[in-house]
């Protein structure tokens, strides 16, 4: 976007000045400096003085959006582009400012030191050898330096020549030629801003021609010592002071003076009149053409927060149970926020049975902005519409593990029973887990035509460390332990689970061994879909060795696995 929003202001000065130019040329305006000075003011203020375009970012309805959270500790690889060309550009832009500010500098130092050096003649004019040409500068004590060869001029040569340094000096001029240099600073890498410049020093320097010719008295006289000072090769000099001379404006000065001839006053508010009207509709058009964009406008469809503003928040799942009942419909919550934005409390106000666990399981995962307080948000809860390339997925078998015996073993055929056929869902997981928490289910998955056959398998852990809770391994909290993770494994979205849009969170207890390798795992709730995945990853996990009294030690902790499309 920054790139983008460069070029469109590039486009935009460059048409700018390029329709003033021309709209001053086509009136033919007699030394429109005013003109000209507020153009460059209006390119300067340009993206200011605009309105930007913020393009409307509507996310989907009900309660998914923004970027979910990784837990902490987690690494996500990101393919990044060879080049940063935004942080290059950037970085090519602040060199040529500082290189135009370091010029600007050591011409001030430089027209210090001449000051310093020259010999005055008279409270405002000195005689120097080191200057090439007459200047002026100075703001609250503006001087006069002229080398000696206009010293050595016929006197009204040389009065005139100081006419038009003293017109300079009552003007105050040196203040709009420093202020030009700091917009050259800032708009260095753009040929229209130096144009538009050189032509309001032309146009300057054709007004003091104007007032000092009058001043000296005579046109002919003037224009002999400009005459004068080209032919004696006076150069100006560098620093950031207008010059009696430019070479290459020479010809369009005399010309100015030759053919000079006052407008009257009606006649000038005319053309001024008309080429502000005339240059504001262009640049209308050109900032409709090239606009600049900013931040989107983010619309949440089906969330409405009263009291805080939302930073980002996890999905909300829309419940299986709430969809079999055809239930829909609002959620109210009121929540209580720490001053960190983390949702510290929530409680629901309002809203039918069905949708409240899910509606408050999300909010409390919400990140709103920092400073506390107490929040009301309304979740509008709506079945999503099916997605027709979906697969139906269908639990075609059921098999309890033959290392299960006895009761368990038969009550768990009896209330597995009711899901063959039918969708697979985390309640099936629920079940196993209530009935015995050590348990586990495995799926293994047959694509057939248009649906997805599950075969669905229940057994215990496999062998890895004999279990979670063992003597002498000490149990340290999820956030604490994922700071020691030293690897970046990230699980495989697995590809059924994908089709059929399915997102959420695995959570596992694991058994740390004292080298930081995992040696125990077993399953606390997930959708068994992402179940295999988020165990293959986990697995893989490494962590740096946890230290009790300088030894190592075996540790349990809890680690999640976040699916999210």
């Amino acid at each position: 976007m920054m790139l983008d929003n460069l070029w469109s202001y590039c486009w935009q000065v460059a048409g700018l000045i390029a329709g003033g130019l021309a709209v001053i040329r086509m009136l033919r305006v007699a030394r429109p400096l005013l003109f000209l000075q507020v153009l460059l003011g209006v390119v300067l203020l340009l993206p200011v003085l605009q309105r930007w375009e913020r393009p409307m970012m509507v996310l989907p309805a009900g309660p998914v959006f923004a970027p979910m959270a990784a837990p902490a500790g987690d690494w996500v690889r990101v393919n990044q582009p060879a080049v940063n060309w935004p942080v290059v550009v950037m970085l090519v832009l602040g060199l040529g400012v500082a290189a135009r500010l370091i010029w600007v500098l050591v011409g001030l130092m430089q027209l210090r030191n001449l000051r310093w050096g020259a010999e005055m003649v008279t409270g405002d004019l000195g005689v120097s050898a080191e200057v090439a040409g007459p200047v002026t500068f100075g703001w609250r004590r503006p001087v006069i330096l002229v080398p000696p060869a206009v010293m050595a001029m016929p006197s009204a040569m040389r009065e005139a020549i100081l006419a038009h340094e003293r017109a300079h000096v009552r003007r105050r001029d040196w203040v709009f030629a420093l202020l030009e240099e700091v917009i050259l600073c800032v708009l260095w890498f753009h040929p229209a801003v130096w144009v538009l410049v050189g032509r309001i020093r032309l146009v300057r320097e054709q007004v003091v021609d104007w007032e000092a010719s009058r001043a000296a008295g005579s046109r002919e006289v003037y224009v002999d010592a400009l005459l004068a000072v080209a032919g004696a090769r006076m150069q100006p000099y560098f620093a950031p002071a207008p010059p009696f001379l430019r070479r290459r404006q020479l010809a369009s000065r005399i010309q100015s003076l030759v053919e000079e001839g006052d407008m009257s006053r009606f006649r000038l508010l005319i053309s001024y009149g008309a080429a502000v009207v005339l240059t504001a509709g262009l640049g209308y058009f050109m900032t409709t053409s090239f606009p600049l964009a900013g931040a989107p406008q983010i619309q949440r469809q089906g969330i409405t927060v009263h009291g805080a503003e939302l930073v980002f928040g996890t999905p909300a799942v829309y419940p299986a149970t709430a969809r079999r009942a055809g239930v829909e419909g609002p959620v109210t919550l009121e929540v209580t926020i720490a001053g960190n934005g983390e949702v510290a409390d929530a409680r629901v106000i309002s809203g039918a049975q069905e949708l409240r666990k899910a509606a408050l399981d999300a909010v409390l995962q919400w990140q709103f902005k920092a400073g506390g307080g107490v929040a009301q948000v309304v979740m509008e809860m709506r079945a999503p519409a099916e997605d027709v390339r979906r697969p139906k997925t269908k639990v075609v078998a059921i098999t309890v593990s033959p290392l299960i015996t006895g009761p368990l073993a038969e009550t768990l055929r009896t209330r597995l029973a009711p899901f063959v056929g039918q969708e697979v869902t985390t309640e099936m997981s629920n079940v196993v887990r209530r009935l015995d928490s050590t348990l586990v289910t495995g799926i293994e998955a047959k694509r057939a035509g248009d649906e997805v056959e599950l075969r669905v398998t229940v057994e215990r852990p496999g062998t890895m460390g004999g279990g979670i809770s063992v003597p002498g391994r000490i149990r340290v909290g999820g956030a604490v332990q994922a700071a020691n993770r030293m690897d970046s494994t990230q699980p495989e979205y697995p590809p059924l689970a994908k089709q059929a849009r399915i997102q959420g969170t695995v959570r596992f207890n694991i058994g740390i061994d004292r080298g930081g390798g995992v040696v125990a795992m077993e399953v606390v709730n997930g959708h068994p879909l992402l179940i295999p995945a988020a165990s293959e990853a986990v697995k893989q996990y490494r962590y740096k060795p946890t230290m009790l009294n300088g030894q190592p030690v075996e540790v349990s902790t809890q680690v999640d696995v976040i699916f999210t499309l």
